[in-house]
């Protein structure tokens, strides 16, 4: 058997490429292999999840940056129940709010969320469909209305509901579907090679018209 080892990219490119990037150091002799990896980057990307149930929006963020936050670039993904009043009494109680407890109410608003019955966070992890889902996308509301809502494209892929995850576990689930061995990992390529085939698909008459049309002109 062959063993490898890749290190990755030495600095992280975006929110798909998480936590430290560098390089592998050690030794391969006959008695075996000793490796240690050296972290290079001088910034991190970085997905953190703050759960608003029991805290303020302020306090629940302070409690999940790490001491590198102002080096690193950090997504912030908000979670937990709390209704539109609870949200502004909370800010109202921290010592200086980011927002004021009158704009909350109308922040909220702004950034879609729904109803306190349907603010359940699901982000989509699977590759890019044109026309419809990208990676990374945030949906607010009850999975099943989701779904329905886009009923088109899960008549046509239904991989995109196994790659449709709670925001609760995303973290855990951007690291698994670049493991193989794993389910979303094999849901991932198994869609991947399912839209790459339907581009085939698509585009293969024009060019086998287009062949035909140049067979022509010789």
């Amino acid at each position: 058997n062959t063993c490898w080892a890749y290190p990755g990219c030495p600095e992280g490119r975006g929110f798909d490429e998480l936590g430290d990037k560098g390089v592998l150091s050690g030794t391969a002799d006959r008695e075996g292999v000793s490796l240690r990896f050296i972290p290079l980057c001088r910034r991190r990307y970085r997905i953190l999840e703050a759960d608003v149930t029991e805290a303020s929006p302020r306090e629940a963020l302070e409690a999940v940056l790490p001491e590198t936050a102002d080096q690193d670039i950090c997504r912030i993904i908000f979670t937990g129940e709390a209704d539109e009043r609870g949200v502004a009494n909370k800010a109202t109680a921290t010592s200086k709010p980011e927002v004021p407890a009158s704009t909350a109410p109308d922040a909220r608003k702004a950034a879609g969320t729904m109803s306190p019955k349907s603010n359940k966070i699901y982000c989509y992890i699977g590759p890019n469909i044109r026309g419809y889902w990208h990676t990374g996308q945030i949906f607010r509301g009850e999975r099943d209305s989701i779904l329905t809502e886009s009923a088109q494209l899960v008549e046509k892929h239904p991989l995109v509901k196994a790659l449709l995850v709670p925001g609760g576990s995303l973290s855990a689930a951007r690291l698994k579907v670049k493991e193989p061995g794993t389910a979303h990992y094999a849901n991932y390529q198994k869609l991947q090679k399912e839209l790459l085939e339907a581009a085939q698909e698509k585009v293969m008459p024009e060019y086998l018209a287009y062949q035909k049309g140049e067979a022509g002109n010789v």
